[in-house]
């Protein structure tokens, strides 16, 4: 989509930018347009953009305005009155751009002169004798006979012109005076039509050192009632302009890539949409997310994944079509649109051409890697949906795409369309779940197998759900993820945990207590993981050295170089570390040579075949021997049945758990049973 630059108006007033469809309705406002009308923005949106004028006025500008976007006009319609909730009339000067905006719409710039009126109209009621008044004004004002001869100017009218007084005076015919040809043809025909006319006029014109200059001519009657002099007041604007062009490229583009951003993107498939009624055409949106654009920003740095953003930017813009709209969402999601396809096969071949454009080859910081990503295709439907609606279903596919394996092209269907639906039910019950309480924190007992005692509780978290009853947390992790809910409910388990036995431990002798709770993936990315912890550990009052943290062995490997600084940390807080599923990744040997590791966490995937695979007994009895001959802790998970349980310990293995020993109990449960 091109943006034409807007001209700006004035430069002591403030801009507020417009967006309205072409019926007027306001689909956007600006910041500023509060301030302007003494209403809320939100409250602005979607009325007319007549109900903001005072009512006399109303019909010109409409016309005004449905002119402009028939005849493509673009420039300055005029001053207008506005209606202030909380201040008096404000008079807006109105800048109409119908081809800033691609379809049936306009964008307009609203600048507040009402201060600048006042100013002018204190300077047009003055007498002769007090013209002198006007060199002392931060104003250029210019005075000119019917025959166009410069009767009066003031000292900021002459650098306009790039003149001086004498020269002026000396040289003082319009032709003569030192304007541009296009500013002099732009005073010729405005000084002219006001002479003849009597009307107020407003004019934009360039200087010759590129100055924007915004001028307002006004006729002054003599006693024979025609015009016997124009009074020309002038602004340098050249500032606001700039200022307002900046407005605009924040409120419409992507300031990383320069892509429009995702409200440009909606206006858009919104107006297209609209037009579908009165041209066929086939509407497609593509929803495109990067696969394992985390890894390049973790391990080369946030610099080089903004190369690599603005890199794909640039390949998506160079295989669409000129009129095809490339945006990115946010993060490493970008959107295309296009209209008017064929079908679905022509959308498919833009869909592999846009793959192949993503996976060349790229230097980044000096690396050359490949970018692989999932593809989200979904078409409108023949009526009823806005964009919103389209973009969901694309987004929808998109996540199928990834669940199914990642660098594919998925299209949207009905199936899809459930599976979100049911998603976003899904999210909001969880997200009212974490609202109203019915996350709920129990422990599953830790034994040392010896003596039969609890010597420990790991944390786990449930869902009390009103209607399902209790959910364990394998059934909506997934979800908390996606949603980006997982690092607070992590926090929350961690903190609500630790709350709970710091308790019991001011109130009962419990030698050598240890509660593990585990840390996922996205916490451990976290660089505030640290300070959480510390934080947590301070205001719960529970002895760190009870507390151990519990990874997963592929987590710390596919992370190894950033957990070992902040593992570091957690130890020289005196918290214990523990390596969860211990035996199932590739490079188990490597991870407790360079990690601060306390305790082992025997996965249950051997310990299921203890007693009937000799293997398992082998892997198991490796892993107890290793922990001991680094004085490390080892624990069993998933000790279900007694022939475990007597090769466990036959085995050497003093710790475990397992739903033979006790399965997972509420915390006033836990306390009944076993503390």
């Amino acid at each position: 989509m091109t943006m034409r630059t807007i001209e700006s108006a004035g430069s002591q007033g403030t801009i507020t930018v417009v967006a309205l469809r072409a019926d007027t309705t306001i689909t956007y406002i600006s910041s500023s347009g509060q301030e302007l009308t003494g209403r809320p923005t939100a409250e602005l949106v979607g009325l007319p953009f007549g109900e903001l004028l005072k009512a006399r006025q109303g019909p010109t500008l409409m016309e005004a305005l449905a002119q402009a976007v028939d005849g493509g006009f673009t420039g300055n319609l005029g001053r207008y009155w506005l209606s202030s909730a909380h201040r008096q009339d404000v008079l807006v000067e109105t800048f109409v751009d119908p081809a800033a905006v691609d379809g049936d719409g306009m964008l307009l710039t609203l600048r507040d002169v009402t201060e600048e009126y006042v100013r002018e109209q204190k300077l047009l009621g003055m007498s002769e004798q007090f013209r002198h008044v006007f060199d002392a004004v931060d104003t250029a004002v210019a005075r000119w006979t019917p025959s166009l001869e410069l009767d009066y100017h003031s000292v900021e009218f002459e650098p306009l012109v790039m003149g001086t007084k004498d020269l002026l005076l000396s040289h003082p015919h319009l032709e003569d005076v030192g304007f541009t040809e296009p500013a002099l043809r732009a005073w010729t025909e405005t000084l002219t039509r006001v002479v003849d006319t009597g009307e107020t006029i407003e004019f934009d014109w360039e200087t010759d050192d590129f100055r924007h200059i915004h001028s307002r001519a006004v006729g002054e009657y003599g006693t024979d009632g025609f015009v016997a002099h124009v009074l020309v007041v002038s602004h340098d604007v050249t500032e606001e302009r700039s200022r307002y062009e900046e407005l605009t490229r924040r409120a419409l583009y992507d300031p990383l890539t320069g892509l429009t951003n995702r409200a440009t993107a909606i206006a858009y498939i919104e107006r297209a949409l609209e037009r579908r009624g009165r041209t066929p055409t086939s509407e497609a949106v593509i929803f495109i997310d990067l696969d394992q654009f985390k890894a390049v920003n973790d391990s080369l740095g946030h610099a080089a994944g903004d190369e690599l953003l603005i890199t794909v930017a640039k390949r998506l813009n160079r295989a669409v079509r000129p009129h095809d709209v490339v945006s990115r969402l946010g993060g490493d999601e970008f959107v295309v649109f296009l209209e008017q396809m064929a079908g679905i096969e022509q959308t498919l071949l833009v869909v592999e051409r846009l793959r192949k454009s993503i996976s060349e080859p790229i230097m980044i910081a000096e690396r050359e890697m490949r970018i692989r990503a999932s593809f989200g295709l979904a078409f409108a439907a023949e009526s009823g949906e806005n964009a919103e609606d389209v973009l969901a279903k694309a987004d929808a596919a998109m996540y199928k795409a990834k669940g199914s394996g990642r660098d594919r092209v998925e299209l949207y269907d009905e199936d899809l369309r459930r599976r979100a639906e049911q998603r976003m039910r899904n999210e909001h019950a969880l997200r009212r779940a974490m609202k109203s309480g019915e996350m709920e924190v129990h422990f599953l007992p830790e034994f040392d197998l010896q003596r039969e005692n609890v010597v420990g509780a790991e944390a786990l978290l449930r869902w009390q759900h009103p209607q399902r009853g209790l959910i364990p947390a394998a059934e909506f992790i997934g979800l908390a993820e996606e949603s980006g809910l997982l690092i607070t409910l992590g926090t929350e388990v961690l903190r609500r945990s630790c709350e709970l036995v710091a308790g019991w431990l001011r109130n009962r002798a419990l030698e050598d207590f240890t509660l593990r709770v585990n840390i996922s993936p996205k916490q451990l990315a976290q660089p505030t993981l640290g300070p959480t912890v510390e934080q947590i550990l301070e205001d719960t009052k529970l002895d760190p050295s009870v507390l151990c943290l519990e990874l997963a062995e592929a987590t710390l490997t596919a992370h190894l170089h950033e957990s070992e600084k902040l593992l570091n940390r957690l130890r020289e807080l005196g918290v214990k570390i523990s390596v969860d599923d211990f035996g199932t990744a590739a490079s188990s040997l490597a991870l407790l040579k360079r990690l601060p590791v306390d305790m082992l966490k025997i996965d249950r995937s051997f310990v299921i075949g203890l007693g009937v695979d000799p293997r398992d007994s082998a892997i198991v009895k490796a892993i107890i021997d290793l922990g001991e001959a680094l004085d490390l802790q080892v624990v069993a998970e998933g000790i279900d049945n007694d022939d475990q349980l007597d090769e466990l310990l036959e085995l050497g293995c003093v710790r475990g758990q397992g739903y033979l020993l006790s399965t997972v109990l509420r915390p006033n449960e836990f306390i009944r049973r076993w503390i």
